[in-house]
Parts: structure tokens; sequence; C-alpha cells
């Protein structure tokens, strides 16, 4: 289980961040650490960036492929948005990290197992949400969600590919061709998800559950230490009422622009995307 929350400035005073993985009822079982990873990180302009990704359940690698998609999809909006060159679209910042997180393991499968094509060996889904100052960029390969909240709106900025259990793959054949990225206005709040949590976040067919999220968001916003706000949110994702709709492995991110943060953003349609 792969989890990590950089702040890359001298104070974290621009989000409140916290996020757990915990593993389901099988991994559980036989003491191993699941298979979702999830990364993020803050900029000095305030971009945060956060990747979850859930990897496949059969996988030789699905973990370290869960682990390895989040932090090289991260580091790759990261360098190009603290670089000196010019930047692409914002779509093509999206999906630049996915192929970035696909060639990372093709080279993986070819070290270790010499041969590229054995890529599905580290399985993996991949969700990113990059929160900028004037914007909310959100891709998906899999069957995640992100739900994002701006005023009193709370909607879904990123839906599950397949409305099924159908697997989604960024390392299905052409898989970082294949994602969705959707490009919003700014959001004062936002929630990165894995496909486990979606019965209790999402009514059918996919309108987020207020009464779900409500009280995550209030909990994020307490402002707990860090170490024990995760594991607040871990004895959730443990709890008798999560378990009870799902065996998986699950994992959520929870970030919240501050007050001060929030105030500062841009009317609506005053900025344009990008």
């Amino acid at each position: 289980m792969h989890e990590s929350l950089t702040a890359r400035r001298t104070r974290f005073d621009l989000w409140a961040v916290v996020g757990a993985s915990v593993p389901g009822v099988v991994h559980a079982r036989e003491h191993a650490a699941g298979q979702d990873a999830c990364h993020g990180e803050v900029l000095p302009d305030g971009t945060m960036i956060i990747a979850v990704a859930d990897g496949r359940g059969g996988a030789r690698f699905g973990s370290e492929g869960a682990g390895m998609a989040v932090d090289v999809a991260v580091a790759h909006v990261r360098e190009l948005l603290l670089g000196d060159g010019p930047l692409p679209s914002p779509a093509g910042i999206v999906t630049g990290a996915f192929d970035a997180a696909r060639e990372a393991l093709e080279r993986q499968a070819r070290v270790l197992l010499g041969d590229p094509a054995q890529i599905g060996e580290w399985g993996t889904t991949l969700t990113l949400a990059v929160a900028r100052p004037h914007a909310f960029w959100v891709a998906q390969r899999g069957n995640g969600a992100v739900i994002a909240r701006r005023g009193e709106d709370l909607f879904v900025a990123a839906y599950p590919q397949s409305p099924s259990d159908e697997e989604f793959l960024l390392t299905d054949p052409n898989g970082h061709l294949l994602i969705d990225v959707e490009l919003h206005d700014p959001v004062d709040s936002f929630a990165v998800i894995t496909d486990a949590l979606l019965p209790l976040a999402l009514e059918r067919p996919a309108d987020p559950r207020e009464p779900f999220f409500d009280p995550l968001y209030a909990f994020a916003a307490a402002g707990s230490h860090p170490i024990a706000a995760r594991q607040h949110l871990r004895d959730f994702l443990l709890s008798d009422r999560v378990s009870a709709v799902t065996s998986d492995d699950r994992t959520i991110v929870i970030a919240l622009r501050h007050p001060e943060e929030r105030s500062a953003l841009p009317p609506d349609g005053d900025v344009a995307l990008g």
C-alpha cells in the first residue's frame, strides 16, 4: 500500500489534505498491504496534484504498478508546471502524465521480464486531479471517481469508465490513449476515490451522495494533526459501514482549499481554463 502527500512550500497552508489506503478483506486476512496507491503534492503556486491508482487483482506486480503510476504521473505534472519551457495544453499535460506512467511500467516489464508486452503484470488503473488556482483538470483510466465541490454545488468531476465491474486499466493495450479528460473551473474541494467506495459515494446512475461526503469534508476541514487525521480516515475505511458494501482495497484522498484561498478565486467565467 503506497501513500504519500508532500508539501513543496514552507507552509502547508493553502490546502487541508488527508488521504488513506487500506487493504480489503482478503489482503487483510493474509496480512498483505493491498494494491491501491495514492500520491499528492502541493506546488509553490498553490496547485494541488493528486493521483490515485488501483492495482489489478491477480497481477503479479499490481501493487508496484499502482505505486509507480501515481508517482510518475504526479512527477510529470510537477516538472512541467515548475519548468521553464512552454506548457502544453491542459489536456496535453494530463494525458502526458498517463503516457509517462505507461512508459515507466513498460520499462519495468522490459527490465524484469525481458518483454514490455508483459506490462499487464503491473496492471493498474490511474486517476489524476490537478487543482490550479484558476482551473481544475481531471483524467481517468479505470473505475475510480473524482467528486468536487464549488460553493454549495457537489458534482462528479470524473466518472467511472464502466458502469459494471469490468476493469479498465492503464496497462491495457492502448490504455493510455483511452482516458477520459475533463477541464473544469476552479473548485473549493475535491475527493478522489477508488471503485470500492462507489456504492457509498455515488447514487445511480452517478450522482454524488452528500450524506457521504459532507462529514468527510468537515473532517478534513477540522485541521487535525496529519498523522491522527490519516489514522481516523483509515479507521473509517475499515469500519463496518464500509466493509459491509465492499471487500476490496479502498482509497480516498480529500483536499480542501482554506477559506482565504477560496475567497481569492475568480468569479465564475472570469478566467479561461488553462
